[in-house]
């Protein structure tokens, strides 16, 4: 398959709430659903206004999203707050065709950090040599904005 990497579309919002929160809930099974849906829906929304998202898709179906990432650029940092991939394409390469592309993109040169913890990246977390500052997101932009 040939993707191409494309800004976010009004039409992209639905799948990246449903495939961020169904992805991430594994990784938080001890929070009670109300409280999880509702702060990380919050998270994602703040996210999206305030950052940049990629979204990766099939080039010849520019509807058909193969993943997408969010960060946020600072003078010094790249930070990213998530990166997704469709389990049906993951191991393909396209994880770190959709992270090189946004460093490239916007964050050459700069430290990269990543603010929301999977497991499941961390190969790609070392290739990258990113940090985790699971902080950063919650008090960079005052605690009460989760």
């Amino acid at each position: 398959m040939s993707v191409l990497i494309r800004q976010l579309k009004d039409t992209d919002t639905n799948f990246i709430f449903s495939s961020y929160l169904k992805s991430l809930r594994p990784h938080r099974s001890n929070i009670t659903n109300k409280t999880f849906f509702s702060a990380e829906h919050k998270r994602m929304e703040f996210c999206l206004a305030n950052g940049i998202t990629a979204v990766m898709v099939d080039v010849e179906d520019d509807s058909h999203i193969v993943g997408w990432c969010n960060g946020r650029v600072t003078p010094e940092k790249l930070i990213f707050n998530y990166v997704y991939i469709k389990h049906t394409y993951r191991g393909n390469g396209f994880a770190k065709q959709l992270i090189q592309g946004f460093i490239d993109a916007v964050g050459h040169g700069r430290e990269i950090e990543y603010t929301i913890h999977v497991a499941a990246g961390i190969n790609l977390i070392k290739r990258y040599n990113m940090i985790f500052d699971p902080y950063y997101f919650d008090f960079s932009q005052g605690a009460n904005n989760v």
